[in-house]
């Protein structure tokens, strides 16, 4: 069932899309997100719900990764996303969380093979991310409290509790644009 927090931001963008004149700041400078590669770290094994069983390691001071949403394309490709804290390693790709509880999408083939990973974050708590694949595009819907970075440089920050909508290429992860929208919430 849809949380009730989403229903008002998912009627704005399926209306208007991500650029239309709600309240929301997109960004498009080159700030590279915290993702690099990486030999996984020796470490625990994380036992999520899915495929990425595979691909998907830890940190020895790292908690387990909440797996919140997938999603599969024409081919198989399987997309999911879900938190992390410290740092977390999908395929070759070290992760590293900028604060408390970051966002990661991670990207596998048909086969179960790392096709690629990315994390987004901010300095405070993400949470409630999914995941929607359309057009090549993948985004992600979550909530955060802080100034949310979707891998081009900080959004907009509001008061209260804040949505973010970032959208990445399918084919590689790159960052195509990011939104933050106030909740309402006081």
């Amino acid at each position: 069932m849809l949380d009730k927090r989403y229903a008002g931001l998912i009627v704005l963008t399926a209306l208007c899309g991500i650029h239309c004149s709600a309240p929301v700041e997109t960004v498009s400078h080159d700030d590279a997100p915290i993702t690099e590669a990486a030999d996984p770290p020796p470490g625990r094994r994380s036992t999520p719900p899915s495929d990425s069983e595979k691909i998907v390691s830890l940190g020895d001071d790292s908690v387990e990764p909440e797996f919140t949403s997938s999603v599969r394309d024409a081919s198989g490709n399987l997309y999911e996303t879900g938190t992390f804290t410290r740092t977390m390693v999908g395929g070759a790709t070290l992760l590293r969380s900028r604060g408390d509880r970051d966002v990661f999408v991670i990207k596998t083939a048909a086969d179960g093979s790392p096709l690629w990973a990315i994390s987004i974050g901010s300095a405070m708590r993400e949470s409630d991310p999914k995941v929607t694949l359309d057009d090549g595009k993948v985004s992600i819907l979550g909530t955060t409290k802080g100034q949310m970075d979707c891998g081009r440089g900080p959004l907009n920050s509001w008061s209260s509790e804040t949505f973010f909508l970032c959208t990445f290429q399918a084919k590689d992860g790159t960052p195509i644009v990011g939104g933050a929208f106030p909740t309402g919430a006081p």
